[in-house]
């Protein structure tokens, strides 16, 4: 008796890729955040549009960026008008609160919370 075993070959592997497929929840970081540290000087609120960011400072001092979030790796990459890219990654986002490891030149942890 001949047995056929090409259909469980199939079934075995469709098994095997739907389980193994990761998937990467996305961030959205667009709207305008403020700095949960009310004494900070530099990046006191952060405006994010479609593919550009624009940060305010204690001043009169306004940064302007293109950005990108790779979104596997969580990592959000700014890009200066001179070229200059630096990254940060996302450790948390969500519709109120927005943490990064660092910002710009700024290697502290940085917290913002949604304005409303």
């Amino acid at each position: 008796m001949k047995v056929n075993t090409l259909p469980l070959l199939v079934l075995f592997l469709s098994n095997c890729s739907s389980n193994a497929v990761d998937t990467v929840e996305s961030i959205s970081i667009k709207g305008t955040w403020e700095n949960t540290n009310k004494t900070a000087v530099f990046y006191r609120t952060l405006t994010f549009a479609d593919s550009s960011a624009t940060f305010t400072s204690r001043g009169d001092t306004i940064y302007r960026f293109n950005y990108f979030i790779d979104q596997p790796s969580r990592t959000l990459w700014l890009t200066d008008i001179f070229n200059k890219k630096l990254s940060a990654k996302i450790l948390k986002s969500n519709r109120d609160s927005l943490v990064l490891s660092n910002l710009w030149e700024l290697d502290s942890k940085q917290r913002f919370s949604k304005r409303k």
